[in-house]
């Protein structure tokens, strides 16, 4: 991912999608926004899916709060997906502009075509309003990968990482990597920027508490039979950190954490109760450790 990302979440689904998964029931079905808009972002994303996602990777940093219309934050979004069937009706559909609207750009970057558009107020709807004035960037390197990203400075870095097959783990994430497979199925990496001085409330319900001083998580399923997670952090105060996110993200009513403590952080292996714990609350789980106030 570019510089700047300060949390990634990778998904592997042909890993999630196999017979025995405890997930198979969450990606039987292509994600599909449902929207009537035909901005570039919304058909990109349909059209991906619809294509089958092999793996994919979404970046984000500058996360905000939602507003009072809708239920999700605005944030600065990078994404990179591996499908399954060919993109290249996509890339016609982009490149003569039919039934996609604000496509205003077409340029090459190392060869490779990107289309540039700006989501205008009336091309916006249900998941997409936050995206209104802001500019979407597209490129499909090959029949069976699309990245997307907001800046032309970040499509850049990811065509050129794809092409030049670099594949090393930025240097935010390698100490909070340590002792995680990321070849996982499941694999979430986070950095999170310095607390404001003043936040709502209401963020407490998505990051945690400013003076525990937490830095980095990260949190992998190791294999898609169970619900098994593992989850690692750094924080100032560690027990007020690991106290947040056994309240708020990963609840001990659901999971028995199997818990190691030192000065600077902690790691843990998550077992779910016997019980059983619902796969769509552990994938909204996902969804707050990637970022707040955020919904696929």
């Amino acid at each position: 991912m570019p510089p700047g990302t300060e949390s990634v979440i990778v998904q592997r689904v042909s890993m999630l999608k196999e017979e025995a998964s405890f997930f198979r029931g969450t990606y039987d079905q292509p994600a599909r926004t449902h929207s009537p808009c035909k901005n570039i972002k919304t058909v990109v994303r349909d059209a991906t899916n619809l294509a089958l996602p092999i793996v994919f990777a979404w970046g984000g940093s500058d996360f905000q709060m939602p507003p009072d219309t809708g239920m999700t934050g605005n944030y600065n979004e990078r994404t990179i997906y591996v499908v399954e069937k060919s993109l290249e009706k996509l890339q016609e559909q982009l490149e003569t502009g039919q039934g996609v609207e604000d496509v205003d750009e077409r340029f090459d970057v190392g060869g490779v075509r990107v289309y540039k558009g700006t989501i205008g107020e009336k091309s916006i709807w249900g998941l997409m309003h936050n995206s209104a004035g802001e500019p979407w960037f597209v490129a499909i390197p090959d029949a069976h990968t699309m990245v997307s990203a907001e800046t032309r400075a970040d499509i850049e870095h990811i065509l050129k990482a794809l092409k030049e097959h670099k594949a090393s783990l930025p240097p935010q994430w390698r100490e909070i990597a340590t002792g995680h497979d990321l070849d996982s199925p499941v694999v979430i990496l986070r950095q999170y920027s310095l607390p404001a001085k003043e936040r709502p409330l209401a963020m407490g319900l998505f990051l945690p508490p400013p003076d525990a001083g937490t830095t980095h998580v990260a949190l992998t399923l190791p294999e898609v039979t169970s619900a098994l997670l593992k989850l690692s952090l750094r924080a100032k105060v560690v027990e007020k950190a690991v106290a947040w996110y056994q309240r708020r993200v990963l609840p001990v009513g659901l999971y028995a954490w199997d818990l190691e403590l030192s000065p600077t952080g902690a790691t843990a292996t998550l077992n779910p109760n016997p019980e059983g714990v619902d796969f769509r609350y552990i994938s909204f789980s996902w969804v707050q450790l990637f970022g707040p106030c955020t919904m696929f």
